[in-house]
């Protein structure tokens, strides 16, 4: 009798940690169904071909310079569109 009541203890533990599988793999597989779509949308964007034909370009200041690199920061939030070669994204539907 004891032997049995051991193996269905045994028994039980596995199907505890199926169930503790099963319930994770769930979870998984509702976050990438989550995440899909804007994980595509954001790899499409970065793999695609980048123009910029701004006058402003990327920082290239020493790393010490502190007071250049606020500089570029307050033109680059202040810029117009053909400065910072900013573009309009359009909505593709």
């Amino acid at each position: 009798m004891q032997v049995e009541e051991a193996l269905n203890d045994d028994d039980d533990l596995k199907v505890g940690y199926l169930i503790i599988v099963v319930n994770s793999l769930g979870v998984v597989m509702v976050a990438l169904g989550t995440i899909y779509k804007p994980l595509i949308k954001l790899v499409r964007m970065l793999t695609s071909k980048h123009v910029h034909e701004g006058t402003l370009k990327g920082y290239k200041g020493d790393k010490g310079d502190e007071e250049g690199f606020v500089n570029y920061c307050q033109r680059l939030a202040v810029s117009s569109v053909s400065e910072a070669g900013w573009t309009e994204i359009t909505v593709k539907e």
